[in-house]
């Protein structure tokens, strides 16, 4: 047995370009430069350059988190409830296929999970990204 911790990295900004979520104040060229921001930032933190990943971690979180600011330019608070209900049923969704898989989650936060896997499952691959996308 093994315990596996896994997270969606970028989780809910990844949601946002996913669901095609914008601000009506920003119209949709929102989504192309948020989603190179992203980009560029798992590409800083596969590459190790801690300063750019962290730094544009707050940039993305923190434009997520603004669509609720009734003082930001990116306040949208129907795009916050469809954002985080939709990744918190993805996610439930996900954890439900690892149960039926006979993979045991014992921990969950809201962008990832903990699990108790046996070496027979290790092998399994599955991707925290086919939680915001096709894979």
């Amino acid at each position: 047995m093994a315990i596996v911790d896994r997270d969606v990295a970028s989780y809910y900004p990844r949601l946002i370009t996913t669901l095609k979520l914008f601000p009506a104040s920003c119209g949709p060229n929102f989504l192309t430069a948020f989603n190179k921001i992203i980009d560029i930032r798992l590409d800083a933190k596969k590459k190790k350059i801690f300063s750019r990943d962290k730094g544009l971690k707050i940039v993305i979180n923190g434009t997520s988190g603004k669509l609720s600011d009734v003082w930001s330019i990116f306040y949208a608070p129907d795009l916050t409830i469809q954002m985080t209900v939709s990744g918190q049923l993805a996610l439930l969704m996900f954890i439900e296929w690892l149960e039926l898989s006979g993979i045991q989650v014992i921990s969950a936060n809201t962008d990832g999970i903990v699990m108790l896997v046996t070496k027979d499952k290790l092998v399994m691959r599955f991707s925290a990204h086919c939680l915001v996308a096709k894979c």
